[in-house]
């Protein structure tokens, strides 16, 4: 299937193994079949941002964060970084409308997201309070100790 915004387009001969391969009117994505009128319309739709918000919460978010408590101690790595913003940005860019030009913190503030690197991190400690792994500090700030009442 072609996703295209133009309305005139060459439709594309495809051969693999020397066998022609056959042009699909939707895709199936996620269990969702998408059908080829919404999915060459979807930048036409009025809902497009909150289109692809929620995409980017709902899939590709919870994909790279999976086992985050597991990476979290490499986040630190100017090369991990700059992948998880490699990611970020063109999701940041989309929601916010913004030119290639601007930086990733002014689209990350605008489009009103977390950079990847610190929601791995939240993510990490959440899990690990959930455990109930003890953690003395939550980024620069100390956490409170219960302590018995019976002193």
């Amino acid at each position: 299937m072609v996703v295209t915004h133009k309305r005139k387009f060459d439709t594309p001969r495809l051969h693999m193994g020397g066998v022609d391969i056959g042009m699909s009117q939707q895709i199936k994505l996620l269990g969702v079949v998408i059908p080829q009128a919404s999915a060459s319309s979807a930048g036409k739709l009025g809902r497009h941002l909150e289109v692809i918000r929620h995409i980017y919460r709902t899939v590709v978010e919870p994909i790279i964060l999976y086992a985050a408590s597991v990476w979290v101690p490499t986040v630190h790595i100017l090369g991990i970084r700059k992948r998880l913003n490699v990611v970020l940005r063109g999701f940041a860019q989309k929601l916010y409308m913004a030119y290639r030009t601007v930086s990733l913190n002014s689209t990350l503030l605008l489009a009103g997201m977390l950079p990847l690197d610190l929601r791995a991190c939240e993510v990490a400690a959440l899990y690990g309070a959930r455990r109930g792994v003890s953690q003395r500090e939550m980024g620069d700030r100390g956490i409170e100790r219960m302590t018995s009442a019976l002193l």
